[in-house]
């Protein structure tokens, strides 16, 4: 059994456990995990409290205590697979979770990370992009984010295109730089950014992910993925993204979250604007052009 002390002002690994127990079992999401927590949190908890609890939210249905022991099980083996590794894992309810997530309404209850957890609550910048850009848009990407990173944290999600530009711009230049990730922090996509994401935790950076280890990448989980890198950033910079690329939803969420948001158009008549760029700058976005990074 395990219990949550009263009183407690750090997020000690009873809370860490019960959320894990809590994400575990069907139709709990970020929301309802949230809820559950709070309403418990000077309590003394125990299993058999806990399903008497979750029996008075109509949205949890377990079928029999069985099932919860499994979800706590399953959750006491994360943990000791995490005390074997080199990844750590924060709640919502540690003083340095990031304050930006906590102003979202699907805040992630947990984020798994390696390296430094203390660089997300410096100001951060986005710079992300498409998968595949142009010659042009991977120069843009390194030079905007070699400005940036002298007084900023470069944000991006680890993606092959803009999203390893900036990374690595950063890095040599430096800077520090965030990577989150859509997926567990033991699979790295694309595998031939696993030496940059080595870089990045070891030159004082920080990679992290709202999903355990052993989760695959869907489009769904880039999807999520997405909104924190809006959510944590003042100012989201797209440098080449199609009307219907994933870049989109970060654009989406940025403006849902009133950030600043900036879209390459190059003052060169020569260069081909991408399509969503494009649909960017017709729906009002702000513009900066090569000028910006000089």
């Amino acid at each position: 059994m395990y219990f949550i002390g009263k009183n407690s002002i750090e997020c000690r690994m009873e809370r860490k456990l019960l959320l894990l127990t809590l994400k575990n079992l069907d139709k709990i999401g970020n929301v309802t995990a949230k809820k559950i927590m709070d309403s418990i949190l000077h309590q003394d908890i125990d299993l058999e409290k806990l399903y008497k609890i979750l029996q008075e939210f109509p949205k949890v249905k377990i079928a029999d205590f069985n099932i919860l022991e499994k979800a706590n099980f399953e959750a006491e083996k994360m943990l000791n697979m995490l005390s074997t590794t080199n990844v750590n894992i924060i709640t919502y309810l540690d003083k340095d979770y990031p304050q930006s997530f906590l102003n979202i309404n699907d805040t992630p209850v947990f984020l798994f990370y390696i390296g430094d957890i203390k660089i997300i609550s410096q100001k951060c910048t986005t710079i992300v992009g498409m998968r595949n850009p142009s010659d042009k848009g991977r120069k843009i990407a390194y030079k905007l984010s070699a400005k940036l990173c002298k007084n900023e944290i470069i944000v991006s999600g680890l993606a092959e295109g803009i999203d390893t530009e900036a990374h690595k711009a950063a890095i040599e230049n430096d800077g520090k730089t965030i990577a989150i990730l859509g997926h567990g922090l033991d699979i790295i996509f694309p595998p031939s950014n696993k030496s940059l994401s080595k870089e990045i935790s070891t030159t004082g950076g920080l990679i992290i992910s709202e999903y355990p280890l052993g989760q695959n990448y869907s489009k769904y989980t880039f999807v999520a993925r997405d909104r924190l890198q809006s959510a944590l950033s003042e100012k989201v910079f797209i440098i080449e993204t199609n009307e219907d690329g994933g870049t989109m939803h970060t654009v989406k969420k940025a403006l849902d979250y009133n950030k600043e948001v900036f879209v390459f158009k190059s003052k060169s008549q020569d260069y081909k604007l991408p399509s969503g760029n494009k649909k960017l700058i017709e729906k009002g976005l702000k513009v900066f052009n090569e000028d910006y990074y000089v």
